[in-house]
């Protein structure tokens, strides 16, 4: 009979020990890896053009990879491989003799991603960034001179890409 209170006594007591742990010990203490994703759209001279979702930190090289790799027509020379992606962009691989790489068109500032606009002199990745997440946030732009607005761009460099950009 005395026994009987002695495994209560230890159930209650480790039922408590739990409890306690759980509300002591931080979430992000026993918090399991969450995965992290991009999910971008890839066009152009891909086997399977499409939406893919990639790790967080892919490249766009992991991109052409999961869309089936280039077609024979790609022109790889154009765009850079080593590219972080970003989440929501849309990447476009260009064909032999599309101009590709050079503003035999204007860029669309309001649609280009981030591999048209670095295209633009003066605009690397993080700028690059910085307009498509403007765009986001405020959405489109409606005209060109409102690109100034974005931290990094100042006069200087706008007059550099007035006569390569557009918005439509």
């Amino acid at each position: 009979m005395k026994d009987r209170p002695i495994i209560q006594d230890i159930l209650f007591f480790a039922f408590a020990i739990i409890v306690v742990m759980i509300l002591i010990f931080p979430k992000g203490i026993v918090k399991r890896e969450e995965r992290k994703i991009v999910g971008i759209d890839i066009k152009g001279e891909v086997n399977a053009p499409g939406y893919y979702e990639l790790e967080y930190g892919s490249r766009v090289k992991d991109a052409i990879i999961a869309a089936g790799g280039e077609t024979q027509k790609a022109d790889l020379s154009t765009i850079n491989l080593a590219m972080t992606l970003i989440d929501g962009e849309e990447i476009s691989i260009p064909g032999r003799g599309e101009g590709a790489g050079t503003y035999s068109k204007l860029i669309d500032i309001n649609t280009a991603d981030m591999y048209k606009l670095c295209k633009l002199d003066g605009i690397g990745e993080a700028l690059a960034t910085d307009i498509i997440d403007y765009r986001a946030k405020n959405g489109k732009f409606k005209s060109i001179e409102e690109l100034k607005k974005v931290k990094g761009i100042g006069e200087k460099k706008f007059n550099k890409i007035k006569d390569k950009i557009s918005v439509e």
